[in-house]
């Protein structure tokens, strides 16, 4: 059959011919907006949050789900992953591996000396657990027309003639649904399928695995039912296939990697007619996804004018604004840190126009119910995993406060009818108690008290205080990029999915890369707050039972990925909630490296959750990486380096030193060169070739060096900082000269392994060895120009394109290169490649490359590096080391540069023009600016502000 173009919901009922008349041009670097509602939770819908609770707005105008979160709704438990005795098998692992063995250690690595218990691969069922969906709250908009229920269904399984032929098959099914799509094919030989209130109640069938089916109705609509009825939904059960109207494709059902909630939507405006219609749905069970629907209808049109949907960045707002019938609505919708609740306004512009009805749900273990009149209460249980201890309680609570009209509740329904504007407050909470989070044990009590205090405050009150907050983070740094061309302004001016699509298409728009990078801070705050959960693979924004990957802590890069821009972006609070997950990993750490390794001090590899998860991962192909914890301990000292905050560096001391002890202990002689190595270990998830084989277990991998020769240095001057641990200070530094030192293979490359194997996977997505590069500065262009040729040869090896996140990486990699134009060529894939709301899309949804690309941005514009304490040395700040040739113009204040400075500079016709210096407050001796081979220093004193012109620098 030959495509039709597809009516969507999200396009074709949307009359917008007057927008731009209607609307003013929204800032083009803070501002995400729309001229549709969104279709898709991970590429459309746009995230709220105030640290701890989060929401996903979609704007629909019909029948709206906003996505709730709250940060600590996991489930499982805490349990002794640790494998008994794993130490015993640890010799002769490191025998194999010293004997060039690596297949044969790698599979005794397997055998004994991963976690027991299944680890990560129990996900929700299991007592590691997942990071879950709070629930979601629904609103239903009145309206007069009613909703046609498609009950009733013949049913055709699909017939392939058993052959095993794939293609064959396909083939086979084809023609099976091309006839049955035909409005005039006979349907009378086919099983009776009917459906009601959401269940199947004749001829249900469970599908098994491989299984699909045609389900037919013939429907008889009348004139009116024509005028007023367009869109199509098919419940979420039914995936894998497609949906036909009258002989015409309409749209493709949800595939097999669909959330719960992603049922089909269309527009059948154009298609349908008076008389019979005849609505054909193809689905299949792939992997186990996929069943019959139990809920189709016709629902009533939904035709509106002016629409627009936005994210405001300076203030945190999302607003959704649109006209029908003569009467203008619009919502209001932030998370106020505050007053620790969602907010939701709906308004019009007449009258008692505001009617709809509020429900909360998940797609398991709940119960909602009414409390009063004027409030829902959601609440529930997680799985533990384990039978002996009961899961996690969560609470969600929802408050409406009316003006003008009526509120109350029927059934498990809250109803608003005939207001002339209406405010939802949105309370959340768990009992977990863990190491970080809100630490509420009594969350039904804890809800009603914010509530409460919520509610009896006025709009604009809480609306101003939620404001005022979030500019105390957001204001601190501003970027503007630009190149005043008519054709970038132009670009800049349309809807963000557009601006998206013709950047992709090569028209330039400097602005939308400042968008991508205040959307990142706006991420940042928005998901990590001092106090709450650490920002996890999707933030705080997930949805489902079983997110993915579990959304928890992966170690390997990912959470630290997440806090790239914290420091350099003036928010080194926001960094604080990845401390306390790195403090709390020191006691189960202790654990599991006396456990597997016999040694002293802590260890963490690869992946962690919210229960203390610190073993080796049920893979040794991955789980195996032993520097996680390492890793995690650079951002300790990072914090330090930008602040100069010696109590903050007193308290981290301790878990630096843990973590260098552990190592010292860890660490043996690879005897060809006398180098102390890591063994057993992996360059992250990437393997390599051996005469047996492929392998990826291996000894000494060059990022775990990297890692430990600056973990090692870092600890060593803060032990000179604080006038402590002499000794220990020793033995780091001689264990330091030791380490297997960086390498250029055969291609001209930076080594990955100790011996310069060939790689299986050349373009892999990781680029463990120049962690050297970034974020760690031991490779540089100016001091190391051997090594930093042979990163450049590494990242040409593995090629541009990639997952989201690691062409973040690779930006930032091409600017410590000072290559602006291939960074900004990373850039420009990162962002074109995610989805329409700016989303990194791994895929699917991962935020770490949100952050990464937010600290590209930043990398590009300044670098800084600060000394050791008695060096004598300046601080040094390079001003636009990578300014790509697409921002000729532009302005950036408040970035900060480690030794406590923060920098404001503009740039006109790709040149600086002046740099302001604030020397804050442990700022202390001299400061060393450079730009293009020129240099100034300066002698700064704390709170000194100095501005200098280009022209002033030698």
């Amino acid at each position: 059959m030959k495509p039709t173009v597809i009516f969507t919901v999200l396009s074709a009922v949307y009359v917008l011919a007057n927008l731009c008349l209607a609307q003013p041009h929204p800032d083009a670097t803070t501002t995400l907006w729309y001229d549709q509602p969104a279709g898709d939770w991970e590429r459309d819908a746009l995230p709220i949050g105030n640290g701890r609770l989060g929401a996903m707005v979609f704007g629909k105008v019909d029948i709206e789900r906003i996505a709730l979160n709250e940060d600590s709704v996991w489930s499982g438990a805490t349990v002794d992953w640790n494998r008994p005795n794993a130490s015993e098998n640890l010799p002769k692992i490191r025998e194999l591996l010293l004997a060039g063995k690596n297949v044969e250690a790698e599979a005794l690595v397997n055998q004994t000396f991963t976690c027991v218990g299944g680890g990560s691969r129990g996900g929700a069922r299991g007592p590691w657990g997942c990071y879950q969906e709070l629930g979601n709250l629904n609103i239903e908009w009145g309206t007069d027309v009613d909703s046609l229920p498609l009950n009733k269904w013949k049913l055709q399984m699909y017939v392939t003639g058993n052959t095993r032929d794939p293609r064959e098959r396909y083939q086979l099914i084809g023609k099976q649904i091309a006839e049955a799509v035909k409005p005039e094919s006979d349907d009378s030989g086919w099983e009776d399928y009917v459906v009601a209130d959401g269940k199947a109640v004749e001829g249900d069938r469970r599908f098994n695995i491989g299984d699909g089916a045609i389900l037919r109705s013939r429907v008889t609509l009348t004139q009116k039912q024509v005028n007023e009825l367009g869109v199509l939904r098919v419940s979420s059960e039914a995936r894998n296939g497609r949906v036909y109207v009258n002989g015409e494709q309409v749209g493709e059902l949800a595939g097999w990697q669909a959330g719960g909630h992603d049922k089909f939507e269309a527009d059948l405006s154009k298609l349908l007619k008076v008389g019979d219609n005849v609505i054909v749905i193809a689905c299949s069970n792939y992997r186990r996804q996929g069943q019959l629907p139990v809920r189709v209808s016709l629902d009533p049109k939904q035709i509106v004018t002016d629409y627009r949907r936005s994210l405001d960045l300076r203030d945190a707002i999302s607003t959704v604004s649109y006209k029908k019938e003569g009467v203008t609505y619009t919502r209001e919708a932030f998370a106020s840190a505050p007053d620790q609740v969602m907010v939701f306004l709906f308004k019009a512009d007449q009258p008692g126009k505001i009617t709809f009805a509020a429900s909360l749900n998940r797609l398991a273990s709940f119960q909602t119910t009414a409390e009063g009149s004027d409030t829902l209460v959601m609440s529930g249980q997680t799985s533990s995993g384990r039978q002996d201890i009961p899961g996690m309680t969560f609470v969600a609570r929802v408050k409406a406060v009316a003006q003008g009209g009526k509120v109350f509740t029927q059934g498990n329904t809250l109803h608003v009818e005939s207001a002339d504007a209406a405010v939802l407050f949105v309370a959340a909470g768990t009992d977990y108690m863990g190491f970080a989070g809100r630490h509420t044990p009594d969350p039904l009590r804890a809800t009603q008290d914010d509530i409460v205090r919520a509610s009896a405050k006025a709009y604009a009150q809480m609306k101003s205080a939620h404001i005022e907050d979030y500019h105390g983070y957001f204001e601190r740094v501003s970027l503007t990029l630009g190149d005043d061309t008519p054709e970038s302004k132009a670009t800049a001016a349309l809807p963000t999915d557009h601006r998206l699509a013709a950047f992709a298409d090569g028209k330039p728009d400097p602005a939308l890369p400042a968008l991508y990078f205040n959307f990142g801070r706006y991420l940042l705050i928005s998901s990590s707050r001092p106090g709450t959960m650490p920002a996890n693979l999707q933030g705080l924004w997930a949805q489902g039972i079983q997110t993915a990957w579990n959304c928890d802590y992966h170690l390997d890069i990912n959470v630290q990925m997440n806090y790239w821009p914290a420091e350099v972006c003036a928010l080194g609070d926001c960094h604080t909630p990845l401390f306390k997950l790195i403090e709390s990993l020191q006691k189960p750490g202790a654990e599991t490296a006396k456990v597997y390794y016999n040694a002293s001090g802590w260890v963490a590899h690869v992946i962690t959750n919210v229960w203390g998860f610190t073993a080796p991962g049920e893979q040794a192909g991955w789980g195996a990486t032993a520097s996680g914890s390492a890793w995690l301990c650079d951002h300790l000292w990072e914090h330090y380096a930008y602040t100069r905050d010696k109590d903050f560096l007193k308290w981290a001391y301790p878990i630096m030193k843990g973590s260098a002890e552990f190592y010292l202990d860890m660490l043996i002689t690879e005897p060809t060169h006398g180098w102390l190595v890591t063994a057993p270990s992996n360059s992250p998830e990437n393997s390599f070739k051996t005469p047996d084989g492929s392998a990826r277990i291996c000894m000494g991998p060059t990022m775990d060096m990297q890692i430990l020769r600056e973990l090692f240095g870092n600890c060593i001057e803060a032990s000179e900082v604080l006038g402590v641990d002499d000794e220990l200070r020793k033995r780091l530094t001689d264990a330091r000269g030791k380490l297997a030192p960086n390498r250029i293979g055969q291609h001209g490359q930076i080594m990955e392994w100790l011996e310069d194997y060939e790689e299986v996977e050349p373009h892999h997505r990781h680029v463990s060895p120049l962690y050297g590069l970034h974020p760690y500065d031991e490779i540089t262009p100016d001091g190391t120009p051997d090594l930093a040729k042979a990163a450049r040869v590494t990242l040409e090896r593995r090629g541009d394109a990639s997952t989201g996140w690691s062409m973040a990486w690779k930006a930032n990699f091409w600017a410590r290169l000072h290559d602006g134009n291939h960074a900004m060529t990373l850039l420009k894939l990162l962002i074109t490649r995610g989805g329409r709301n700016l989303f990194c899309l791994h895929p699917p949804f991962q935020i770490d490359g949100n952050f990464g690309g937010t600290a590209a941005i930043a990398e590009m514009l300044v670098q800084s590096h600060s000394p050791s304490a008695d060096s004598g040395q300046a601080s040094v700040i390079q001003l636009l080391p990578a300014l790509p040739d697409a921002w000729p113009s532009g302005k950036a204040t408040g970035l900060r540069a480690r030794g406590d400075y923060a920098v404001d500079f503009e740039w006109e016709s790709g040149k600086l023009e002046r740099v302001t210096v604030h020397a804050l407050e442990r700022a202390v001796g001299k400061v060393t600016l450079r730009y293009h081979g020129k240099e100034l220093t300066l002698d700064l004193t704390q709170g000194q502000v100095r501005e200098i012109l280009a022209s002033e620098m030698e």
